[in-house]
Formats: C-alpha cells, sequence, structure tokens
C-alpha cells in the first residue's frame, strides 16, 4: 500500500535496524486467534512454546501498518519459563535485538 507509515519506534514496537526476524511455527484456530507452538531462532535454537497471550494490535488494517503484539512463555527443561514479547507485522515475525 503506497500509504503505509510504519509504527516502528512507537508503542514499543522495535525500530527496523533493532529487530531480529524469527522463524514461528503457529497455528491459527477458526475464531482467527493465533497460538505459537514454536519458535526457531537465526542462530538455529529451537524453542517449543508453552503459552501465547495476544497483547494487542496496533495500527489499522486500511493503512497497511498492522502489528500484532504477543507475549510468549517458552518451555525450558528444568528452569522456569521464560516470557518474551514478539512481534507480527506483514506475514513477518521479530522481536527486539536486546
Amino acid at each position: 500500500m503506497s500509504g503505509r507509515h510504519s509504527l516502528a519506534g512507537t508503542n514499543g514496537i522495535p525500530l527496523e535496524a533493532g529487530r531480529t526476524y524469527l522463524c514461528v511455527v503457529s497455528e491459527c484456530a477458526e475464531d482467527g486467534r493465533v497460538r505459537v507452538d514454536e519458535v526457531l531462532w537465526p542462530d538455529g535454537r529451537r524453542f517449543p512454546a508453552a503459552s501465547t497471550t495476544h497483547i494487542r494490535t496496533l495500527g489499522r488494517w486500511e493503512m497497511g501498518n498492522v502489528v500484532e503484539q504477543y507475549e510468549v512463555a517458552f518451555k525450558r527443561p528444568g528452569r522456569r519459563e521464560v516470557r518474551r514479547t514478539i512481534w507480527w507485522e506483514r506475514g513477518r515475525w521479530f522481536t527486539s535485538q536486546s
């Protein structure tokens, strides 16, 4: 869309330069809810997800700048779960590099 205005750098959304793009195995229910099953990091590490919470949707579909924020708890054998925020924008998943 020509009128697309990026929301990067607002509402906690990482700037493009500060993103790590991820491969996410997910499942979408009939009602539209998304459940993250596994996250694959660029270095090859794989983390199964224990739970997924959709926190919020930012932007507008009409403007072509919708970004969705998810809180994912990752399973870690023998350790406590780790929670991480991941984002979805235009078919791509990412997190902040920090």
